[in-house]
């Protein structure tokens, strides 16, 4: 029809994949102590996240085969762990601690220049996705985030006032470590040429320090 200039239209004709393998020990309060330990393997692939992907400004590199953004998606973490514990340690003191480490989270890359000519764009950005070393296209999430560990300890000791009555003194240490896990603002750091020669490395530009606290 000549004299519609422009028409939008919703669809949902994307596709995702999920796979997760888990392992999980758990010991149950005996004896003094208890404990679990779980870790997770998983991939997340798809070819469309939403209407735009879950961290980057737009939706599909060609809205007419969006079989060419299939791949890792911003939510893919592959590896997980997690521990936890709780022990008497004598004198009435409790230790109780909890660690987490998992994998970087995606890493998404952005262009300046409109190859395809499609004219989409949004913040002066392009949804276009380079050309690596002049045969590949660059897939939605090329890197990842630094990767994420952190221990937080507690110390506690209850002590009864009377029968019916109790009252419990705790000292709690977060990132006992003192480690400085990184982040990178895909916003400010992930902006590449058109062409690349290989694959490019996140650039950490941004530290979120957390130093212990005891609280």
């Amino acid at each position: 029809d000549p004299t519609i200039a422009a028409a939008l239209a919703h669809g949902s004709s994307s596709r995702g994949n999920f796979h997760q393998f888990v392992v999980n020990l758990t010991r149950r309060w005996a004896n003094g102590y208890q404990f679990f330990v779980n870790y997770a393997w998983s991939q997340n692939k798809d070819n469309a996240a939403s209407e735009r992907d879950t961290d980057t400004f737009f939706g599909p590199q060609d809205p007419f085969d969006i079989e060419l953004d299939y791949g890792r998606n911003g939510l893919d973490i592959p590896h997980q762990f997690k521990a936890a514990f709780t022990a008497e340690i004598g004198a009435g003191f409790r230790l109780g601690g909890l660690f987490i480490a998992r994998s970087g989270i995606p890493y998404p890359a952005y262009m300046l220049q409109d190859t395809n000519g499609d004219g989409v764009g949004n913040s002066g950005f392009s949804n276009d996705r380079p050309v690596v070393g002049g045969t590949s296209l660059l897939e939605r999430y090329p890197e990842r985030q630094p990767s994420f560990y952190q221990l937080d300890l507690r110390l506690s000791k209850e002590f009864k006032l009377g029968s019916r009555s109790s009252v419990e003194l705790l000292a709690e240490v977060f990132n006992v470590f003192s480690n400085d896990n990184l982040y990178s603002n895909p916003n400010i750091s992930s902006v590449v040429p058109a062409t690349l020669d290989r694959v490019p490395q996140a650039v950490v530009v941004a530290r979120r320090r957390e130093p212990p606290e005891l609280i």
